[in-house]
């Protein structure tokens, strides 16, 4: 199932590219390491799954196979839960000197809306996913996680070791 999906969406890919749209193979891998600065230095490696060159810069797509968060009413404005992967990859290249024109998740759901794209306000989401950052960093660099009311979050908590036995 996940490998059929995963062709409706390489197949819409290529369908709906504009002819002036290429990709951009060797920036897949798109840092060996990166250090973006969100009041301390944080370090990033990975991959992306599709980078196009246009003329307004590169346009960054992370394909999905779950659910759809298209950019309808609450849902409309970046959410770092859902967005940040997007924002990361923007600031990455950038930190690269690349010029970023748009980010997108792709959906490979049919019938569902397509992408979760952010073009025109790239810099709100990079904004707002930089200040949340920063944020998570200082909490992380001084080891003061908040804790929760509800002991169901901690579940699947990566940080619940420096809570001990009262985590529960």
């Amino acid at each position: 199932m996940l490998a059929r999906e995963a062709a409706h969406v390489f197949d819409d890919g290529r369908r709906g590219l504009d002819p002036d749209v290429r990709l951009d193979e060797n920036l897949l891998e798109f840092f060996k390491e990166v250090v973006i600065d969100v009041g301390r230095p944080l370090h990033l490696r990975g991959f992306i799954d599709r980078i196009d060159r246009r003329e307004n810069g590169l346009f960054v797509r992370d394909f999905k196979t779950g659910r759809p968060y298209p950019r309808l009413g609450d849902d409309a404005d970046p959410m770092p839960s859902v967005d940040l992967q997007l924002a990361v990859y923007a600031l990455a290249l950038r930190a690269q000197g690349e010029t970023v024109g748009g980010v997108a998740y792709a959906y490979s759901r049919r019938g569902a809306e397509r992408e979760r794209a952010f073009e025109g306000d790239l810099d709100r989401l990079t904004g707002s996913s930089l200040s949340w950052l920063r944020v998570v960093t200082a909490v992380h660099a001084e080891r003061k996680y908040p804790r929760t009311t509800n002991s169901k979050d901690c579940d699947y908590c990566l940080f619940r070791f420096t809570c001990g036995a009262d985590a529960e």
